[in-house]
């Protein structure tokens, strides 16, 4: 390639000397230049470079005055961007000891440089594994580079326990240390430094928070039934698909995430001839696959105007449904039956689910209120209640709430919602209620419409 650019400049000289010589015009000469087209070079033709260093190429094209093509551009490459890398422009970047050819083309030609790099004097960073750092969790970083020995501690910009003096292998090539980033540290960049006798150099890793679940809602599925569960918890962005440990199970993947990864949602449909008991629930992310139980019941549950479905996710404890009529009349455990409602599925042993409903065309105009008592239990537990109306029709809506119950108290009623119709208007309600006037419970089992069977 050499011999043909100086055999190109040398031609280009002849034909220069050799249109003087013949007094030819030099519109002649340019044409003539144009028609043998430019040459190309890069410069040096070799380059010893630092890791971290940068050296600028230089690109000499040989053209007429006449050339005109401002088209073409010179296409830069590395045949080994680990051992170096070039820019745009031709800035070459030393990244690891070792050689490398850096490419540069144009129109058609292209020349190569020679490039080594060395490690120089200076402590460098070359990687980190992982580069990724999962809070709260104790893990082993190995930080690779040149000139590291001697590193007498690693250094990390956030809250952590780091087990220093880390270990340093003989070539001073390789470092290693454990650290637990403390629990609570919010994700993203932060910046890990060793210190050495040749300096501190730096590299930036990424923090990432643990998945977990929190609670899921609502805590039972009904066997049978199609049901959107949201799960709700930390770092579970990036959630790609949700399992079940039932084979049978349908689940409608991949889930929708919020932005924040605080809560995904699926729905999630058991058949019929699922076993009742205890199942578990998986979400799959980059940052971990947590789990938790969720409760499978096999339940007929009254429908139609409206249906209130109130279930909680703690065993041992008793939550009640309450739901009073546009005329006064208050359906719960002691009134199974009221004008236009009915509870049909009373639990009183954990999880629900408890049911109340009015049959298709029979809900009267006005307002049922909604609302739940923590009758028994002496542990924090989530209720989720569901609102469905009109169901199976072309006007079917289904709504949530949640509520957090702290401690069961049987004169105080939760507020949940209003529901008025005959539009079918559901407004949320707040705080809380009196029931301290309500009579004790006392409900026979042959006066529930339906058992739940466990």
């Amino acid at each position: 390639m050499k011999a043909l650019k100086n055999s190109i400049k040398i031609l280009y000289v002849g034909v220069l000397f050799l249109f003087i010589y013949l007094n030819t015009s030099c519109d002649q000469l340019l044409e003539s230049l144009n028609q043998m087209g430019p040459a190309f070079n890069i410069e040096p033709d070799s380059i010893e470079v630092e890791i971290g260093k940068t050296f600028q190429l230089r690109a000499t094209i040989l053209v007429s005055a006449d050339f005109a093509d401002t088209t073409l551009t010179i296409v830069w490459k590395s045949l080994n961007e680990n051992i170096a890398s070039v820019s745009e422009e031709g800035v070459v970047t030393g990244k690891n000891v070792g050689e490398t050819r850096i490419v540069a083309a144009f129109s058609e030609m292209s020349d190569t440089t020679y490039v080594r790099v060395v490690a120089g004097q200076e402590a460098i960073i070359t990687s980190v594994e992982p580069d990724t750092i999962p809070i709260g969790q104790r893990i082993q970083v190995i930080i690779k580079g040149f000139n590291l020995q001697g590193t007498s501690e690693v250094k990390l910009n956030r809250s952590a326990n780091i087990e220093n003096p880390p270990q340093v292998n003989a070539d001073g090539t390789e470092v290693s240390v454990f650290l637990t980033v403390t629990s609570g540290e919010a994700p993203g960049p932060a910046t890990l430094t060793l210190l050495t006798p040749k300096g501190n150099p730096e590299v930036t890793v990424f923090l990432q928070g643990v998945a977990t679940i929190t609670s899921i809602s609502p805590p039972t599925l009904v066997l049978g039934e199609r049901t959107e569960v949201t799960i709700t918890g930390t770092n579970l962005h990036g959630a790609t698909r949700v399992s079940l440990d039932r084979p049978n199970a349908v689940i409608e993947n991949p889930p929708s995430v919020n932005n924040d990864g605080t809560e995904v949602k699926v729905f999630i449909t058991v058949p019929e001839s699922e076993t009742p008991g205890s199942a578990t629930l998986t979400v799959f992310t980059p940052q971990g696959n947590p789990s938790k139980s969720i409760e499978l019941v096999q339940v007929q549950l009254g429908t139609g105007d409206l249906q209130v479905t109130l279930t909680w996710d703690t065993d041992g404890t008793d939550v009640d449904l309450h739901v009073i009529e546009p005329d006064g009349t208050h359906v719960f455990f002691s009134n199974l039956n009221g004008t236009t409602a009915k509870l049909d599925v009373d639990d009183t042993d954990g999880f629900g689910p408890e049911n109340i409903f009015v049959e298709a065309g029979n809900a009267a105009s006005g307002t049922y209120e909604i609302f739940i008592v923590y009758y028994s239990g002496d542990v924090e537990t989530n209720a989720t209640i569901t609102i469905k109306l009109f169901k199976d029709t072309n006007r079917e809506q289904t709504f949530n709430f949640t509520r957090t119950l702290q401690n069961a108290n049987t004169d105080l009623g939760i507020n949940v919602a209003n529901v008025t119709f005959p539009d079918g208007t559901v407004q949320e309600t707040t705080g809380t209620r009196d029931i301290s006037n309500l009579n004790p419970r006392e409900v026979p089992a042959s006066k529930l419409y339906f058992k739940k069977i466990r």
